[in-house]
């Protein structure tokens, strides 16, 4: 009888082992950051929660950065009016945290299970609404490391944009004065190598538009 409750309790304690370390590849989850707007680490112009779960973007960004004076976005940045901010209010928790920290990671460029970090940048010493915000992407290598960065977008209805994810494809979501969202896709192209931001999902695993 002691025999079969000890087998039964270690049977238990391996099924609970290996559901505690199961992981959807699909996972988008970030990490939480202590604070609303997160620590800033002096030589990166990075919220410090990014660089310690992705120390693969300080070399990225370090090459980015000798390109201009960039940093990542932070909420004082963005222009949502108070019926867009209490829409976002209203379905997320982390509304705050999120844009303190705009960033999404995952497999944006749909070529497979990697770890694609995007962000929308503050680019400094300018007040020309049309250079100040950029979306940009660093596409995983294959050696874990990241790239350069892919240009996206860099224009003024970023002042009023979220980053997130549409089921399982990146998106910008844009807000209207009144509340209102438009949901457009992250799209990579793997032919020209660049990105675009579109009104539907085009390319690797995109859904087809239904015709007539």
């Amino acid at each position: 009888m002691i025999a079969n409750q000890g087998l039964f309790f270690c049977c238990s304690a391996l099924v609970l082992l290996l559901l505690a370390n199961c992981q959807s590849p699909q996972s988008h989850t970030r990490p939480i950051a202590d604070s609303a707007g997160g620590e800033t680490t002096q030589q990166e112009d990075l919220p410090s929660i990014v660089v310690q779960h992705y120390p693969q973007i300080i070399d990225a960004w370090r090459r980015f950065k000798e390109k201009g004076n960039y940093r990542m976005a932070r909420f004082s940045d963005f222009q949502f009016s108070k019926e867009a901010i209490g829409r976002m209010s209203g379905y997320d928790s982390r509304w705050r945290e999120k844009l303190d920290q705009p960033y999404i990671f995952g497999d944006i460029t749909r070529l497979g299970s990697s770890s694609d970090l995007a962000m929308i940048v503050v680019a400094g010493g300018t007040e020309d609404p049309d250079q100040k915000l950029g979306l940009i992407v660093f596409n995983a290598k294959p050696d874990g490391s990241l790239s350069d960065a892919n240009w996206v977008s860099r224009e003024p209805s970023l002042a009023t944009t979220a980053l997130g994810w549409s089921g399982n494809w990146p998106a910008v979501f844009r807000y209207r004065p009144d509340g209102s969202v438009e949901r457009l896709f992250i799209n990579w192209n793997p032919r020209t190598e660049t990105y675009s931001i579109d009104t539907e999902q085009i390319d690797v695993g995109a859904r087809k538009s239904e015709g007539p």
